[in-house]
């Protein structure tokens, strides 16, 4: 192991390398992420609203 540096690979299918984007492309890729989630969510308690 002598002589090997660690590489660090953050691929995402869809998006891609997140280690080689620039912050404005990170920060849209979380950005995107946190409104999935939080549709998700609401979907969820909407339904579960309905439901009980």
């Amino acid at each position: 192991m002598g002589g090997v540096g660690p590489t660090v690979s953050l691929r995402v299918p869809g998006v891609g390398d997140l280690a080689s984007m620039s912050s404005g492309g990170r920060f849209g890729v979380i950005t995107a992420g946190a409104v999935v989630v939080t549709v998700l969510l609401f979907l969820v308690a909407l339904v579960l609203g309905h439901l009980f």
